[in-house]
């Protein structure tokens, strides 16, 4: 999916309104595990013109925090106001739903190796 607004933000910002409803976020060269350690996640902000799989464990919507200024700026207003497709502006909307993985990837986090 497309990643919406004008501005940085670190993944735990963007996705904070399906927080507990993922477990992967792939960029186009990084990858955000909610179950490996930080230091091991290579994905640690979205940016603006990028697109990133997001593989749901639970039905939810994302609502992307509103902007304030350019690049790495802090998100404003609280998140889940202004969704799209309800005539007011401010942050934007993607429906998603659980159940299915995105991008054909499979559920739950990989087996260990050597178990």
């Amino acid at each position: 999916m497309g990643y919406l607004p004008q501005c940085t933000l670190s993944i735990t910002v963007a996705l904070g309104s399906i927080e507990g409803r993922y477990d992967l976020v792939l960029g186009e060269t990084k990858s955000y595990a909610v179950w490996l350690p930080p230091q091991f996640n290579t994905l640690t902000e979205m940016s603006p013109g990028e697109g990133y799989l997001i593989r749901m464990t639970a039905a939810g919507t994302l609502t992307y925090p509103a902007c304030v200024g350019g690049l790495g700026a802090e998100p404003a207003g609280a998140p889940g106001e202004g969704v799209l497709g309800h005539g007011r502006a401010g942050p934007r909307a993607s429906p998603l739903s659980g159940g299915e993985p995105a991008g054909g990837l499979g559920g739950g986090p990989p087996e260990p190796l050597g178990g």
